[in-house]
């Protein structure tokens, strides 16, 4: 379970467990109740009736003042969040190198898989370079792997869990950028390996 799920229920039982407490002193005190648990006797005792219904009433507050914080700050949190979540592209940037010259373009997955419909994948041994980043893809583009001379390839924020073993057939690649996706640590080893390239590892790995 989510520790945010827990703050939340965490949060929204206080507020309903102090809202009855203020409820019980304010509406339901009865000045002449015994109570049977040593505590509340003994808090009757040193304040008095009175006394332990404002204690009781001060009490149901406090708990009712948490619980509204402890919700407002978990909501501005999520807030801050999704404010800073990163802006979706529809853009790739490509690095081309004909041989003589080095160019940078700008085209879409679609506008590539057309090239290649048209084409071949001939064209794709010129791409040094590729970013997909902020595309918030789940997956790399079969295309990628016919770039044999890719160097780097950028796939900053994204939703990519794992990297197929179609990536060794890029053996020039020397950077593997990744920053932003949520993939394990043990995979992140096995691409190590795999590649032999530098990989910048996400933010939020886990086990």
């Amino acid at each position: 379970m989510e520790i945010k799920i827990i703050l939340y229920g965490i949060s929204i039982f206080t507020i309903i467990t102090g809202s009855w407490i203020l409820y019980y002193a304010i509406k339901k005190w009865n000045p002449d109740f015994k109570p049977k648990k040593l505590t509340a006797k003994l808090l009757r005792e040193i304040l008095g009736s009175k006394g332990s219904q404002i204690f009781s009433g001060i009490m149901g507050g406090i708990l009712i003042l948490f619980g509204i914080t402890l919700t407002y700050l978990m909501l501005t949190k999520d807030m801050r969040s999704k404010s800073n979540k990163y802006a979706k592209s529809e853009w790739i940037l490509i690095t081309k190198f004909d041989g003589k010259n080095r160019s940078v373009l700008n085209s879409k997955i679609e506008i590539e898989n057309k090239k290649i419909s048209r084409m071949g994948k001939e064209h794709l041994k010129g791409y040094q370079q590729i970013s997909f980043k902020d595309m918030g893809i789940d997956k790399i583009p079969d295309f990628v792997w016919d770039m044999t001379n890719l160097e780097t390839l950028d796939l900053t924020n994204n939703e990519i869990s794992k990297i197929p073993n179609e990536i060794s057939k890029l053996t020039k690649l020397r950077r593997l950028i990744l920053t932003g996706n949520n993939i394990e640590n043990k995979h992140l080893k096995e691409l190590e390996e795999l590649t032999g390239a530098e990989i910048t590892k996400p933010n939020n790995t886990y086990k």
